[in-house]
């Protein structure tokens, strides 16, 4: 007779839930992957990833699964925008870099009380300024 770790396929679940939750932190960093370039170009592509992050449409992960997904979701939404401000530094005087750079300031906001879907509206204008 076996565990019943291993009858209930726990291991299995635990392995697949701490690979979801590396890709969903960004672990392209921590696996070696490198810095985008800098340029709006790569500023934009970090917030598009951001956004991608994100999912307006999850308020009750929380309750539903006892995991606080939206904070885990903010955090890596959080790392591609500091890879999108290293990408804007050179370009800091310019007006699609200003214009990304304060639209970003609002998505931060909006991360720190958890709302995504101002989050996702405010990442989605601050890549429509880098166009």
């Amino acid at each position: 007779m076996g565990s019943s770790f291993r009858r209930n396929g726990a291991g299995r679940q635990a392995a697949s839930r701490t690979r979801r939750a590396l890709l969903a932190l960004g672990a392209g960093g921590l696996l070696g992957a490198q810095a985008p370039a800098p340029g709006l170009a790569a500023a934009r592509e970090a917030l598009e990833s951001a956004r991608a992050m994100l999912c307006g449409d999850c308020d009750n992960d929380i309750e539903a699964e006892g995991v606080n997904r939206p904070m885990r979701r903010a955090v890596a939404a959080e790392n591609w925008m500091a890879r999108a401000e290293e990408a804007l530094e050179p370009l800091a005087s310019s007006a699609p870099a200003s214009a990304a750079r304060a639209a970003m300031a609002r998505a931060r906001e909006a991360l720190e009380g958890l709302d995504e879907a101002a989050a996702i509206s405010a990442l989605e204008e601050a890549s429509a300024a880098l166009r």
